[in-house]
């Protein structure tokens, strides 16, 4: 909202617009006297441009709407580009909510109705879009549940309730008020097309907003994203499109298609969950929608892509390299780090920095293109990283104090200096193996320098003395209390292991009882009805995928396990297709065996995280040991699982294409004959 009507209700009646709009100019006389427009916080101050507005607010400063036309500066139009916008919004509401001038602002500065419309204006949007977001999938999941249970419409129905009605016009809708009134007044018409295709594209980009928004609460952080501003028709490739949205849109998307599945499966009408159908079909299907200038030959190339992307192996790490860092207590000498790290190996400190930092440049460049199990892994590890925080981690600062601190203050001379041998002190610090836990003493030393509690003799390239610094801070300045503002590992470990456990005994019991339900068997007589062609199949399949992971890698032993798997596979799968229960046991056995290898990876990956904030000292070294877990992990079953959901994915969005791409060819033939017949025809009158 940078030019529009509400940039004007804004301003006047209420005087709070707080967004100095683009293009982006200040007074810069009046803002050097108030503090600058520099804000002092990367992860507080994500949208610096509205903290601006805060300040000159409290300060009693009215900021002005003026109306000006500015020719080629809207370039956010592309959609990955606006998608990415939106994350940076989301991300930085958060941060707006524990910023110190958020709660100024509201305490001391505004009347009433200042307040409602500020809320309103910026962070009551992202708070509203993320609790619709999450009832949309607590309403679809609570009919599933009536469904299980017998409950029909008309029971609720008998019993008063406005839940016996389908709701064919959601209060959902009533957002999308202001925005149908706002084109009235600037276009003085309002377009039923214009409506209905900008169903997909804002039902994903909230689920976007919702899913940041969810993010930045659960891990405390927001930073800058580079949307890049691409033009509008610019095609995106469909790894990419996965890339953007699979883990925020697609997985979300399928859940919500899956859930109206199962209730239709208990010959329920549909039109009940309309609404969550139409909106798990839009998380899916409106990056393509929106991908400009569909055609056949950019298909194919994108088809070549998703598939190579879907089965190619991820190289990003060398295992023998990484497990060599890992199990070296010391340091590595000087030819083996320039084996490993290249030329300038030589001077590398730490080499599990070292490794980490290039392979997460990498993968942030090109790396998560080349295969789904990179992704996977930089996903996790991300998201792992983002959740750990070191203000509640005292392991540290009790090292320094035992090691460095205590011998400082025994070490006084005559004179009153305070001075230890820093080569001993290394010596000492190597020889306990406190290196491959927090990296070269000097480093490590660098935080209490910073703090004026010692000073590295005679410089801190080449230290050859530890002296404590002439009326600096003792010990005590180190706090070993617990921040109330962090949730402790165990408290953490806690809640999700509870939400895990809570989210997959749903998916694990449903279609059991689903099935139930659909044939009218009991519990006792369920068990008898068991296709055993269904359940051999889905063991052999679950048997051939744990074989292919144990044995060697030989072209030999591959090709024969292949050919045994096939021909198998064919056996079985003609006695399933014999009996449509068959098929249906089938699917359920293998959305059963899926979910329960996601439940259990990532119950083993919150553990491990849960592990290394207790065992391990430094960030660096628990993200080294994150990165070992899920390379691991990654080549688990769940992998398969992921391949296959994302395979049927995006087999729907190429069928998708392909629809695009003939009704683009149909469309431009029917515009070119027609517009020559018109040319050819004589004129009128």
């Amino acid at each position: 909202a940078f030019g529009t009507i509400v940039q004007r209700y804004l301003t006047n009646p209420h005087h709070i617009r707080l967004h100095y709009g683009h293009p982006d100019m200040v007074n810069a006389h009046l803002v050097r006297k108030t503090g600058g427009v520099s804000r002092g916080s990367l992860r507080v101050n994500v949208n610096e441009d509205i903290f601006l507005g805060y300040e000159m607010v409290v300060q009693g400063i009215k900021i002005g709407h003026s109306e000006t036309l500015f020719y080629g500066k809207g370039r956010d139009v592309e959609f990955n580009a606006a998608s990415v916008f939106l994350k940076k919004l989301a991300q930085g509401c958060v941060m707006q909510l524990a910023s110190r001038q958020v709660c100024d602002l509201y305490l001391m500065h505004m009347t009433f109705f200042q307040k409602i419309a500020v809320f309103y204006g910026t962070l009551n949007h992202f708070i509203i879009l993320w609790i619709m977001d999450k009832s949309v999938f607590l309403f679809t999941a609570m009919w599933l549940l009536f469904a299980v249970a017998g409950i029909t419409p008309n029971t609720l129905a008998s019993h008063g309730s406005f839940l016996g009605a389908p709701w064919l016009i959601p209060m959902g809708l009533l957002n999308a008020v202001p925005m149908l009134v706002e084109r009235h007044l600037e276009y003085t018409y309002i377009s039923f097309t214009d409506v209905l295709f900008s169903i997909p594209f804002y039902s994903h980009q909230n689920r976007i907003t919702s899913d940041s928004f969810a993010l930045a609460l659960a891990t405390k952080k927001g930073a800058y994203m580079a949307s890049g501003r691409g033009l509008g028709n610019t095609r995106t490739s469909l790894v990419d499109i996965f890339l953007y949205h699979s883990i925020s849109n697609f997985i979300p998307g399928a859940q919500l298609i899956l859930m109206v599945i199962l209730y239709c499966f208990l010959d329920q009408p549909f039109v009940y969950l309309l609404w969550p159908l139409v909106g798990g079909l839009c998380y899916i299907t409106a990056p393509v929608l929106y991908n400009p200038k569909p055609a056949y030959s950019a298909f194919l190339r994108f088809t070549c892509e998703f598939w190579s992307w879907i089965v190619q192996k991820d190289d990003s790490v060398d295992l023998d390299v990484y497990k060599e860092i890992h199990d070296t207590v010391q340091a590595l000498d000087p030819v083996r780090k320039e084996k490993i790290f290249g030329p300038q190996g030589k001077r590398v400190l730490n080499e599990r920095q070292k490794l980490l930092e290039d392979w997460e440049k990498m993968m942030k460049a090109t790396g998560t293109k080349k295969s789904l199990q990179g992704f996977w892994i930089f996903h996790w590890w991300q998201y792992l990283n983002d959740l750990d925080d070191a203000a509640n981690n005292f392991v540290g600062d009790k090292v320094f104090v035992e090691l460095v601190w205590n011998p400082l203050v025994n070490s006084e001379n005559i004179s009153g200096v305070m001075e230890i041998n820093f080569d001993a002190t290394a010596a000492t610090w190597n020889d306990a193996g406190l290196h491959s836990k927090f990296g070269p003493l000097r480093i490590f030393l660098e935080k209490y320098c910073s703090m004026s509690m010692i000073v590295l003799s005679p410089n801190e390239q080449a230290p050859v003395s530890i002296m404590r610094k002439n009326g600096g801070p003792d010990a005590s300045c180190l706090n070993f209390t617990t921040d109330p503002r962090f949730r402790l590992p165990e408290v953490e470990l806690f809640f999700h292991l509870l939400k895990c456990t809570v989210t997959y005994a749903f998916w694990l019991l449903i279609p059991f009882y689903i099935f139930q339900q659909r044939y009218n068997y009991s519990p006792q007589e369920l068990v008898y009805t068991v296709s055993p062609a269904a359940v051999l199949l889905v063991l052999f399949v679950v048997y051939t995928h744990v074989l292919k992971l144990m044995s060697s890698e030989t072209f030999l032993s591959m090709l024969a396990l292949k050919v045994v798997a096939f021909f198998t596979l064919i056996v079985l799968g003609l006695a399933v297709l014999n009996s449509i229960t068959s098929m249906v046991q089938v699917v359920c056995f293998f959305l059963c065996v899926g979910f329960l290898t996601a439940f259990v990876t990532e119950v083993l990956i919150y553990c491990h995280h849960y592990w290394v904030r207790r065992t391990c000292a430094t960030l660096i070294n628990r993200s080294f040991e994150r990165l070992g877990n899920l390379l691991h992990l990654s080549q688990s079953p769940i992998y398969f699982f992921y391949k296959v959901l994302f395979f049927m994915i995006g087999a729907a969005l190429l069928v998708l294409d392909v629809v695009l791409v003939w009704v683009r060819y149909f469309h431009t033939v029917w515009t070119f004959n027609h517009n020559v017949a018109q040319r050819l025809l004589p004129p009128k009158g």
